[in-house]
């Protein structure tokens, strides 16, 4: 109301102002010239509206002004399509008639009148025009139309905004019907002149009332026929009412095992409804729940079959929801009755007679307590001692003792312990025992064949084992030895015992044993059993010799040891004899040279031989048959190389050396390889493979090179000393390889008919290698006297020695060439001959021989030339260079290297290879195919006799011959152990150990 009467005061003031500008224009009476007067009106915007105007000159020009702006007369009035004259003019009518007014025409208006000549010029007083504007739109905050979620109890603000109006609305809000008195308003100029706005602010508190229902804002003007409205929903969130647990029955919280329960919880109203829960023990135990929105109530069950251990259990509904300012609880404590779940006897009911039995019976635990009494039939029997204690889930255990007298009489009585209670009276738990009194039985013995009867193997005997009374029913068991009697047997096994069952004749109680005898029945003693008693009785069989399990079959000994084959054997009676027999031969009882026979039977032998390994024969024999057993002696004896391939020739590739032994044991690992050398590098055997399968063992070479020819060892060990070893030789076959010594390329003699030139060819090889000459590449005619030439084989190097006797400028200045062939392939060298030259050309090597002795040095002896010659010729071979691009030497290409052979023998020097060959092997030289001296001097031709002296020492041979030297070995069969039959006829004392003595 305070609202309305602060925006009504303008208004108010408004007209009073134009009441009083009318009462000053317009005098009581109406003017003259007037007959009728505007006066001031309000008009809703909008609306049509007419000012009036009544001239009593007819015939004036009459016009209005607008706010001082003359409208002009023409009654359409130009420019105001809204404007026009209404009336008849000859009447003197001139009325301004205005149409849908709005706001531009809230002006002041005056009817004036031009003077003419029927009166003077007039003007009515001003009147106003006042045109009201309604509001149109109200804007609401929050947003008109919509569901505003507010929590009750929390102040909110809500703004209300007018439009632009005339006069300013007056608002009011509202909330469920009631107005809300907490509320200001502003006003505030609108969008144009004469317009206003009002702004009003209201600061609500929802309560939980209030849900559902509108907030409302209304804007009231004298412009509107009714106040405009604009709402919004208010969703008011609350919590729910205390849970509430509807329990069945009167005593709350008394409950029974087993009993199925349900108890409903609600909660009454809140927004949203309550969530509810139920917890056992602070911990859920049903989190499922429904609502009613109708009766705004929220309603869980829970279902839950009670149990012993849910005495004192906490039952508690939860409700709560997204608003509440904690957890509402209501709780329920269980009472649970509960009976006991078992009644336990402990003790045993098992007693010998005339001795006490006691026992105990312990009820589980129940709520309240049980009460316990003894029975034995229809006989109550009083406790002992009755005990009471805390149990379980808050119940009680409780526990009656009872001492009972053991009498044979009362066998087989039912003894019983029963609970009762008055809370349980439709139930009743019992336990029952049976009660045994123990007896023995009061006789036992074993009727069969008599003791001390002699019975033959394989006779059926019939033993029954019989007894009176008792209780337990007595078992009776059968042992035999100590060891009970089964029948348990083989499948593939004679059954020669069957046991069988307890029968019971009366007070009389029988089992039977039926075995057929052998030889472990003898001097057994059969034992019946039952309880404490027992009886005995003993067989005496007779049987042939049997040997036992333990009977060694294989005895193991070393060459000129010892060997005792044992004899384990059992007879009733005692065996006769022991006959041993070996490859058909019946071994000598009164004993040989190598054997005798023990009394044991046991066969021992001395002097052992590999002749006697192999299967004996042992016959024993008593009265009631014989037996038989095959002994294995197995021989052990130290290895014997019985081939090796000496020696062993590969072509550059892959070859096996083999070792072949005869021994025994063969083992696995007992072949062993090693390459004789000095360097240990060339005792490495990492790149070949080793294989050993039986009695052969190899030593595999992949891919053979000519560093790996030379001697190899095969050494056998197999534990028995000593190992054998055998020297084998690998030789690598290749193509020759002719060298090419530059200092050698040109040999310089005098063309004088009386000097001699030798040239020298070497090369290396395997197999030998075969030399031919050429002279400018004509074969050479070594049929000529003047031509000579010496081969030397040494292993794998070869040399060729042309000597040339005479030399002639004429027809031996010339180039020789040399090729060296073998089955591999071949290769060749050439040699210029020259003349000697006086002049030596400056810039010559050091170590040319001058072609005349220098001073000091001409009286050097012939020996002393040749040493020189040959230590040149000898770093020369080794330092030089080959050349095989070329089969000449143009003496232009190099200076000449001239030697001085005019008194120089034709007698080659040793090379490097040959020294060391002369010296012995060493190994050093790793392309040597094998050690030792192996030379081959052959002539083509023959020269003059004593014209050459020894160069080596020479052995005759074919060029294929690749044996070892005679001298290598004393004995031609010392590179294998000796075994017996290598040897010739000796002496007594020296014959093999072996034909010292016959087994047989």
């Amino acid at each position: 109301m305070a609202l309305g009467t602060m925006l009504k005061a303008p208004l108010l003031l408004l007209g009073l102002l134009t009441e009083g500008l009318a009462q000053l224009a317009i005098p009581a009476s109406v003017p003259r010239g007037f007959w009728a007067l505007p006066e001031n009106l309000t008009v809703v915007e909008g609306a049509s509206v007419e000012l009036r105007c009544g001239v009593s000159t007819p015939g004036s020009a009459v016009q209005w002004a607008k706010d001082g702006l003359l409208l002009g007369p023409d009654p359409r009035i130009p420019g105001f399509p809204r404007y026009r004259l209404e009336g008849d003019p000859a009447r003197g009518e001139f009325h301004l008639h205005i149409e849908a007014c709005d706001l531009s025409d809230d002006a002041e208006y005056e009817c004036q009148v031009g003077r003419s000549e029927m009166g003077p010029e007039l003007v009515s007083p001003r009147v106003i025009l006042s045109v009201l504007v309604p509001p149109k739109l109200l804007y609401l905050t929050p947003e008109a139309g919509t569901v505003v979620t507010w929590v009750a109890g929390q102040e909110y603000v809500v703004s209300c905004l007018s439009g632009d109006a005339k006069p300013a609305p007056d608002i009011t809000i509202l909330l469920s019907g009631q107005t809300i008195s907490d509320i200001s308003a502003n006003m505030n100029e609108g969008s144009q002149q004469k317009l206003f706005t009002v702004e009003a602010t209201a600061r609500v508190t929802p309560q939980s009332s209030d849900n559902g229902q509108l907030l409302v804002c209304e804007a009231s003007s004298p412009a509107l026929e009714a106040p405009i409205k604009a709402s919004f929903t208010v969703n008011v969130l609350f919590p729910p009412g205390p849970p509430v647990i509807e329990w069945p029955g009167l005593d709350e919280g008394h409950v029974r095992a087993g009993q199925s329960l349900e108890l409903p919880c609600v909660a009454q109203g809140g927004n949203p409804l309550a969530t509810l829960q139920w917890l056992k023990n602070s911990q859920p135990a049903s989190t499922a729940w429904g609502t009613e929105h109708t009766q705004a109530v929220a309603r869980s069950v829970l279902v839950m079959t009670v149990r012993p251990e849910d005495h004192g259990a906490r039952l508690s509904c939860e409700a709560h929801n997204s608003v509440s300012a904690g957890t509402q609880e209501r709780s329920i404590m269980l009472q649970v009755t509960f009976s006991p779940s078992a009644i336990t006897i402990l003790g045993s009911a098992s007693q010998v007679e005339n001795k006490n039995v006691t026992l105990s019976c312990v009820s589980k635990s129940s709520r309240p307590r049980v009460l316990l009494r003894w029975w034995l039939g229809w006989r109550q029997l009083l406790p002992t001692e009755e005990t009471i204690m805390d149990g379980l889930h808050g119940g009680y255990i409780s526990m009656s003792n009872l001492t009972l007298l053991a009498r044979r009489e009362d066998n087989g009585l039912t003894l019983t312990c029963e609970a009762f209670s008055e809370a349980f009276t439709k139930e009743t738990f019992k336990k029952s025992l049976t009660l045994n009194v123990k007896y023995p039985a009061q006789k036992l013995w074993i009727e069969g064949a008599p003791e001390g009867q002699k019975l033959r193997a394989g006779t059926r005997v019939r033993l029954v084992c019989l007894a009176i009374g008792g209780n337990p029913e007595p078992s009776l068991t059968w042992y035999k030895d100590s060891r009970t009697v089964t029948e348990s047997r083989l499948p593939q096994e004679p059954r020669r015992m069957q046991l069988g069952n307890v029968e019971k004749s009366g007070s009389t109680f029988s089992r039977e044993l039926v075995l057929v005898t052998g030889p472990s029945d003898n001097q057994a003693k059969f034992t019946c059993k039952a309880g404490q008693l027992s009886a005995s009785t003993q067989l005496a069989v007779q049987y042939r010799p049997e040997f036992l399990g333990e009977q060694v079959l294989v005895v193991t000994a070393v060459e000129q040891g010892e060997a005792l084959l044992p004899v384990s054997v059992s007879a009733n009676p005692a065996p006769e004899a022991f006959n041993w027999t070996f490859r058909g031969y019946r071994l000598s009882p009164a004993g040989g040279p190598r054997h005798r026979i023990l009394s044991s039977g046991a066969l021992h032998l001395w002097n052992v031989t590999r002749a006697d390994d192999g299967l004996y024969q042992l016959h024993c024999q008593n009265s009631e048959g014989t037996a038989e057993a095959l002994l294995r002696l197995d021989v052990h004896y130290a290895p014997t190389i019985r081939a090796l391939q000496d020696p062993t020739e590969v072509n550059v590739g892959s070859v096996d050396i083999v070792c072949t032994v005869d021994a025994n044991p063969i083992l696995p690992g007992m072949f062993s390889w090693e390459r004789l050398g000095e360097d240990e590098e060339d005792q490495s055997l990492d790149d070949m493979e080793k294989i050993s399968k039986g009695p052969t063992g190899r030593l595999r070479i992949h891919q053979a090179k000519l560093a790996q020819a030379g001697a190899y060892q095969c050494i056998v060990d197999n534990g028995v000393a000593p190992p054998a070893r055998g020297l084998v030789r690998l030789v690598v076959r290749f193509a020759p390889q002719v060298e090419h010594p530059t200092p050698l390329t040109k040999v310089a003699a005098a063309g004088d008919s009386t000097s001699s030139a030798t040239l020298h060819c070497r090369a290396r090889g395997v197999p030998n290698i075969v030399f031919t000459w050429t002279k400018n590449g004509v074969p050479l005619d070594l049929q000529d006297p003047r031509y000579t030439e010496h081969t030397y084989h040494q292993g794998g190097v070869h040399s060729s020695l042309l000597t040339i006797a005479n030399v002639s400028a004429a027809q031996d200045y010339a180039l020789f060439t040399c090729t060296a062939t073998n089955p591999l392939g071949s290769d060749q060298t050439n040699i210029q001959l020259v003349s000697i030259s006086l002049d030596q050309p400056s810039g010559e090597p050091e170590d040319q021989l001058p072609t005349e002795p220098p001073a000091g040095v001409s009286g050097k002896t012939e020996a002393e030339s040749e040493d020189r010659v040959r230590n040149e010729y000898e770093e020369s071979q080794w330092t030089g260079e080959q050349d095989t691009r070329s089969s000449t030497v143009s003496t232009t290409e190099a200076e000449p290297y001239y030697r001085s052979l005019r008194d120089f023998s034709p007698q080659l020097p040793p090379t490097q290879e040959e020294v060391s060959y002369s010296r012995g092997f060493t190994g050093e030289d790793e392309d040597m195919a094998f050690p030792g001296h192996l030379y081959d001097e052959v002539e083509r031709t023959y020269p003059r006799s004593g014209a050459w002296g020894p160069l080596y020492d020479e052995v005759q041979m074919s060029p294929w011959d690749l044996r070892w030297p005679e001298d290598a070995y004393q004995d031609p069969r010392g590179i294998y152990d000796r075994v017996a039959g290598d040897l010739d006829t000796l002496e007594p004392d020296s014959l093999p150990f072996e034909l010292r003595g016959h087994l047989v």
